[in-house]
């Protein structure tokens, strides 16, 4: 994929709908894997997003196969956040084969079932 998704803008966007307290423990968690993960699971002294691709696949890596139920959560949260910004992302969706959300094409739910993006669901869709 050559047009990565835009990553920090969605993150934002998630955040201003969030509990000012629930906002604030986020970017905490960030904050917190951004200056520790690099010392404490890599083992450089290096901020999180000053390693190089390699050094952070190594400590996701870590964290992932982690004896630790907090590390191997904290992956799973970091791949959970991740993951609902790669496919909330309209930069993503051409190469997903998906035409976009219905509500802001309206001409999708114009058709008759089944439609592209649900080609073996014979459902009607809720207008």
């Amino acid at each position: 994929m050559r047009r990565p998704p835009r990553f920090i803008e969605t993150v934002d966007d998630f955040l201003n709908y969030q509990r000012a307290a629930q906002r604030d423990q986020f970017l905490f968690a960030l904050l917190i894997a951004e200056t520790t993960f690099g010392l404490a699971i890599g083992g450089s002294f290096k901020c999180f997003s000053h390693l190089s691709i390699e050094e952070r696949r190594t400590i996701l890596e870590k964290l992932r196969t982690s004896n630790i139920s907090l590390r191997r959560n904290i992956y799973a949260a970091f791949v959970n956040v991740s993951a609902s910004t790669y496919y909330a992302s309209d930069l993503t969706w051409p190469d997903l084969g998906y035409a976009g959300v219905s509500v802001d094409h309206a001409e999708i739910l114009n058709q008759p079932p089944p439609i592209p993006w649900r080609p073996a669901d014979p459902r009607p869709i809720e207008k």
